[in-house]
């Protein structure tokens, strides 16, 4: 096992390496998140609720536009467009994407999205509010004039979907004439699956992500009412997306690839936060393969940034050092990385290995 451990990341700092210099869109609703932190200590006089005395607060980039941050620590040339408002809440995400060296290619419409959560001592959440528009959707000339100010060339896209109006079946079209003729690695996370239906059939996906809630509800859209591995294969032969990952929470992830059904198990930490989770598997496993890193190891890595993220309070990063120092307290421990299981779907074969 030491050998194998040593390989893995001996390959993932030679990837690292190469990481630097690829060149990523990524496209999105963009979001701010908001944290006041504080103690509660009485309940309000006024209803029966409790009081937050704020200690702390910050922001951060949420959405796609975490997505953005999390592939900046990998790559010096990452770009974001989607939409923000013109209030103190854009200047705010302007001056983050700054901070994290992303290109900023976002376009003013309707009022930036905000989500704040309330946050107690015990960093439990008490509660959260957000600041949205509900049924709001971008018109079509907006993206598309966008799309057309782009003049750099990409190595890699990512599509991120919060169903917050920028990404309808109509604008999708227009990301899908974008696209033609260009060979580029393509990611998503869809969140409102109707739009992306036709899409996903037109084009090529390298990397199609959901939670294990969002394939369930989809399944049951598109009629398939089997269990979860049975589903997944029959999605991948519909549309056409090479490898379909669906993140189980505590219990890890899966993989639908090349008729190779891989189970990676989850790694057992303290939950203070689940909020990115996905955001970080689909970074970093995107990342990874389209580097030429293999689907089970990118398995595994994007496995091990959704337990550190969920380990720490906050939307979290995970950044190289985080998984270096990972993969490093496993070899000085002689400590279990992960347990997975890969099954042949046409031959039906299972093996179960652990690194």
């Amino acid at each position: 096992m030491k050998q194998q451990l040593s390989n893995l990341v001996g390959k993932i700092n030679e990837k690292i390496d190469r990481l630097k210099n690829l060149r990523i869109l990524v496209i999105g609703d963009i979001i701010l998140d908001r944290w006041l932190k504080g103690v509660v200590d009485r309940i309000s006089p006024e209803a029966p609720v409790p009081v937050l005395r704020v200690e702390k607060e910050w922001n951060d980039l949420g959405g796609a536009a975490n997505v953005a941050k999390i592939l900046s620590y990998y790559s010096n040339n990452v770009s974001l467009l989607g939409f923000i408002g013109k209030d103190q809440f854009s200047t705010r995400i302007k001056n983050l994407l700054k901070r994290y060296g992303i290109k900023d290619l976002s376009f003013s419409y309707d009022k930036t999205i905000v989500k704040t959560r309330l946050i107690a001592h015990n960093n439990q959440q008490i509660a959260r509010v957000d600041r949205e528009k509900e049924n709001l959707i971008i018109p079509e000339k907006i993206l598309e004039e966008n799309l057309a100010k782009i003049k750099d060339r990409f190595d890699s896209i990512f599509i991120i979907d919060y169903n917050k109006g920028l990404l309808t079946k109509d604008s999708l079209n227009l990301i899908l004439n974008y696209l033609k003729s260009k060979n580029i690695f393509l990611s998503i996370k869809p969140s409102n699956f109707k739009a992306f239906s036709s899409f996903l059939k037109n084009q090529k996906i390298d990397l199609l992500s959901l939670n294990k809630k969002e394939f369930e509800q989809i399944s049951k859209e598109i009629n398939l009412s089997k269990e979860l591995q049975e589903n997944m294969v029959d999605f991948v032969k519909t549309y056409n997306v090479i490898n379909l990952v669906v993140t189980l929470g505590k219990d890890g992830l899966c993989i639908m690839s090349n008729d190779n059904f891989i189970k990676v198990d989850g790694i057992e930490v303290e939950v203070f936060d689940v909020t990115g989770a996905g955001d970080n598997v689909i970074s970093i496993f995107g990342l990874f393969y389209s580097t030429g890193l293999s689907i089970l190891e990118c398995g595994i890595l994007s496995n091990i940034a959704g337990s550190i993220c969920v380990s720490k309070p906050g939307t979290i990063a995970v950044k190289p050092s985080d998984l270096i120092n990972y993969f490093s307290k496993m070899q000085k421990t002689n400590g279990k990385v992960v347990n997975y299981s890969i099954t042949k779907i046409k031959k039906g074969e299972k093996q179960n290995e652990m690194v």
